[in-house]
């Protein structure tokens, strides 16, 4: 008879019932409210057994995986979160062709860019002009965070051949990496009970699986993050970072570069505060030696690659950006860190930007005229945040209470990236939304443990379905449907 293990999982089956009792209640008081103006009831449909399935599938296998050995665990989760991810591949490009007889999903804009943008990229690759290349990537925006994904995707076909469906089963191996690395993250910080949890909740997490295998920034964005917070807690730990560690450091805030200035940004300020709270913690040599280096080494490239004039002009657009995204939403407000007001209000807008972004379940128009819109697919992924959530809130409870410092990079990247959220209004849009969300995860699992009241849990679920009926309320008003 085989022993019991000591990683016994604490996600109830009462938690997945509850999940799935709610989209069904919240799916019926849609429908009967906004009637003709919800969207397909195929998608209604759709996104139950989708929300139903991933609940269900999250109950089962904490309680099926939690006898396995460590590496028996770690195998699992990284060929299953590749197999899910693969599957999402062949599944969205099967949805392109019979609805628009493409191999993009409908709405693709930058995925296509990318796209032909890397055909040419890998022209010159395959003749290793790699200054051509970079020079190809960046003429078609004159925007170097934009140069990473014709890079990037232009790379996988110069070496295998264009081929759109296995480019999107590299970024799907790469993508399991990240879910192995968040695994072994919130392992160091919090033991291998919660970090199993954690892992498997991203595994087949539904905003994971579409950005994962789309060819757009955010899949790899989130694979850089969370390498950053792991090198980071594991020095934070005390645990030895040799040369590699320091020279992946390096890389993936480099790579950054490419890819999307504002969480190069913020990924930068949390490297140099990390190395700073070590130093207060009593540890200097160490600290300011591989600190100085990382930044050092960090500097000279970034200086060499990066556009700062570029950069700036980001940083300081990112106001304006506010403004525009409210105006568009007919709202006549924004926060602001110069307003005393907005300090206050801050704790609020930080515990709503980690709720957000809500599903929009009501009809407001396609883009490219088509059967659906682009946002439906994100739909099930936001219902199970919305829900997630609230574990997320409970877990940086008692983070904060308990293990503040151990956790003190991924706190400082989550507040930091919500507050440029915030900041441009942002919370809304799934795919930026997305970026702060595996991180997130792992305080959902420290929630899950943690949590001792279902009565709250109850209540936020039902304050959920009333948000839920407003925001849409917003989306149709916004768009002059009301």
């Amino acid at each position: 008879m085989q022993k019991k293990s000591k990683y016994l999982s604490r996600w109830s089956g009462n938690y997945s019932k509850a999940a799935m009792v709610y989209v069904l209640i919240l799916s019926i008081i849609l429908l009967a409210f906004y009637n003709i103006s919800v969207i397909n009831p195929v998608w209604f449909l759709i996104t139950i057994c989708i929300v139903s399935g991933y609940f269900m599938a999250l109950y089962f296998l904490n309680k099926s995986w939690q006898y396995t050995t460590h590496q028996e665990f770690k195998r699992r989760l990284f060929w299953s979160s590749f197999v899910f991810r693969f599957l999402a591949s062949f599944l969205l490009i099967a949805i392109a062709h019979l609805t628009w007889d493409q191999f993009h999903y409908v709405g693709a804009v930058d995925a296509r860019s990318y796209h032909r943008e890397a055909i040419e990229v890998s022209v010159y690759l395959r003749s290793f002009d790699f200054p051509g290349a970079f020079f190809s990537a960046f003429s078609n925006t004159f925007q170097i965070d934009n140069t990473g994904p014709p890079l990037l995707i232009g790379s996988i076909y110069a070496i295998f051949g264009v081929n759109y469906y296995l480019a999107t089963v590299v970024l799907a191996f790469i993508s399991s990496f990240g879910v192995y690395y968040l695994y072994k993250t919130a392992s160091l910080i919090w033991g291998e009970r919660i970090a199993r949890t954690a892992g498997i909740m991203y595994m087949f997490f539904p905003f994971s699986l579409f950005f994962s295998v789309v060819l757009l920034k955010e899949g790899i964005i989130v694979f850089l993050v969370i390498c950053i917070n792991y090198i980071l807690t594991r020095f934070i730990k005390g645990l030895k970072l040799n040369s590699k560690h320091i020279g992946a450091l390096i890389l993936c805030l480099t790579c950054l570069i490419f890819f999307r200035t504002a969480i190069l940004v913020v990924c930068f300020l949390v490297v140099v505060f990390t190395f700073l709270i070590k130093t207060v913690k009593g540890e200097v040599i160490k600290p300011i030696l591989i600190g100085s280096s990382v930044l050092l080494l960090f500097g000279s490239l970034y200086s060499f690659l990066g556009d700062q004039e570029f950069v700036m002009a980001r940083i300081q657009s990112f106001e304006n950006v506010g403004r525009q995204q409210l105006a568009a939403r007919g709202l006549d407000f924004s926060l602001s860190i110069k307003n005393i007001a907005s300090i206050i209000l801050l704790p609020f807008a930080l515990i709503i930007a980690v709720i957000t972004p809500f599903p929009g379940f009501v009809e407001v128009g396609t883009r490219f005229d088509t059967g659906h819109d682009h946002n439906y697919y994100f739909i099930a992924g936001s219902v199970i945040w919305n829900i997630l959530a609230y574990f997320s809130l409970v877990g940086i409870w008692y983070t904060i209470k308990n293990k503040f410092i151990e956790n003190l990079p991924i706190l400082a990247f989550t507040i930091g990236y919500l507050m440029v959220l915030i900041l441009t209004f942002l919370i809304t849009r799934d795919r930026f939304a997305f970026v702060a969300m595996p991180l997130l995860l792992i305080f959902a699992s420290v929630g899950v443990y943690k949590n001792k009241n279902n009565l709250y849990f109850h209540l936020y679920l039902t304050l959920l379905i009333v948000a839920t009926i407003i925001w849409n309320y917003l989306r149709l008003g916004a768009r002059g449907f009301m």
